[in-house]
């Protein structure tokens, strides 16, 4: 498991804040907010087959779970209360996003879904279940990489 350590802990690109990308990214359209969902679902189901691939079943089933849920949140969102069709904070596309967000270092992205499923939680509370119980599966990714980042 030692690439763990590959992860970064920030997202290269950002000019802002967690709390500003957050706001950026509940800020986008709906249509640009589901894709965005997708995206990142199909990026963690992409994470896990290469950990099955490498024999890390368990750490696997939790990324599988992790996409799963951003996936049933792209369906639970169902209406639009977005204004943008970019994050202005990001410097590059939201695939370049998304990748980034799938790189980070899982602890780091257990506080974006926190943050993230707060913001949706007022706008949409079904969304925000599915990005609570990713954060729940990013947060046991942590505990079985953690060892491996000392």
């Amino acid at each position: 498991m030692d690439d763990c350590t590959k992860h970064p802990r920030e997202i290269v690109g950002l000019d802002g804040s967690i709390d500003e990308l957050v706001a950026s990214i509940s800020a986008l359209q709906y249509d640009v907010a589901v894709s965005f969902l997708e995206k990142l679902g199909r990026e963690y189901h992409r994470q896990a087959e290469a950990d099955e691939g490498r024999g890390r079943n368990r750490l696997a089933s939790e990324l599988y779970h992790v996409g799963g849920c951003f996936l049933d949140a792209a369906d639970a969102y169902a209406y639009d209360k977005g204004e943008s069709l970019d994050v202005p904070l990001f410097q590059g596309s939201l695939d370049e996003l998304v990748a980034a967000i799938g790189d980070l270092q899982y602890d780091v992205t257990t506080t974006l879904l926190d943050k993230l499923a707060v913001t949706y939680h007022h706008r949409a509370a079904s969304v925000a279940e599915k990005l609570y119980d990713a954060r729940e599966a990013v947060g046991r990714a942590w505990d079985i990489c953690e060892p491996y980042m000392r």
